[in-house]
């Protein structure tokens, strides 16, 4: 993944990616996203693959928050899957 905008103070931070594959016998793929960070706590995400059957756009947010010395992040994604309908992701993770 090739960072093509990295924007950060202390509130603010704009991450912006770009990822491409040429396979032999398929077309060549891209990836691109963009990730929204607002006092390292609220975290917004959006992205679109090109170029694949059945993905396109795809939107998520994040929370983060430090509890003692342990943090704990809750995130959700959405994914368009075309025919086959939407995938819906949680997760939950803590890291220390």
């Amino acid at each position: 993944m090739l960072s093509l905008l990295s924007v950060a103070d202390e509130t603010h931070s704009l991450v912006v990616g770009f990822e491409t594959n040429h396979p032999g016998d398929y077309l060549e793929k891209i990836k691109i996203g963009a990730e929204y960070s607002y006092l390292q706590l609220l975290l917004l995400r959006t992205g679109y693959m090109g170029n694949y059957d059945e993905r396109g756009f795809t939107f998520g947010m994040g929370i983060r928050k430090m509890v003692a010395s342990t943090q704990i992040r809750l995130d959700y994604a959405y994914q368009d899957f075309g025919i086959f309908d939407a995938t819906h992701i949680f997760s939950i993770g803590v890291s220390y």
